[in-house]
């Protein structure tokens, strides 16, 4: 079978593309702007479909072709995301999610290093690491609710250790992921030093 989205990715597509629309901190524009623009084509595919659908204007969704899929992915916003975005991490505790994101991730970008961890202690270590070793991630996925740290935790303690140490470097994007989506809630992540949010899928 191919690859297709449902509405349910096409909800998570907003809301990922509304909460990346403000700016937290010093981050790259560039790389800020790859990383908006890629929200759709990051979100809508899921494997398991037969055919290939879009949302129209009206919400109803339309076949598309594979000329016209081979035409989205080589999109600007598509290009430049696999020009500003070499390496993510994906920090998640339900291994289908990271399969999932992984698949989405290495589809829109053929090349990209999709590195995963399984609770935020494990991401929070891989990516001092990183940074030690081959040199810092481009985009950090994490999930919100994990065993041994959270989503939040972490990228409080990695903000935290970023101001003391790496205060005239680059600001690391991190958006984080949950299937509680009410607004209390994402304020309250985008608080812990996320620079976005969106639903879980």
């Amino acid at each position: 079978s191919g690859d297709g989205m449902d509405d349910s990715s096409s909800s998570l597509s907003r809301d990922l593309d509304s909460s990346m629309s403000g700016k937290r901190g010093k981050r790259s524009a560039e790389t800020n702007a790859a990383v908006d623009r890629i929200k759709e084509q990051l979100v809508e595919k899921k494997v398991g479909r037969s055919s290939l659908k879009s949302e129209s204007a009206s919400g109803a969704g339309s076949p598309m072709t594979p000329d016209s899929m081979a035409k989205k992915e080589t999109t600007p916003e598509v290009l430049a995301f696999r020009e500003k975005v070499k390496k993510c991490l994906l920090v998640d505790d339900v291994d289908s999610i990271r399969k999932l994101l992984s698949a989405r991730l290495r589809r829109i970008a053929p090349g990209l290093l999709v590195q995963t961890a399984e609770n935020g202690a494990e991401g929070l270590d891989m990516i001092k690491e990183a940074i030690e070793k081959e040199g810092p991630f481009d985009l950090v996925i994490t999930d919100v609710v994990m065993p041994l740290m959270s989503g939040p935790e972490m990228v409080g303690r990695w903000r935290d250790y970023e101001q003391k140490n790496r205060p005239l470097q680059t600001r690391l994007s991190i958006v984080g992921m949950s299937a509680n989506t009410s607004a209390v809630d994402v304020q309250e992540y985008l608080d812990t030093g996320m620079d976005g949010f969106m639903m879980k899928p």
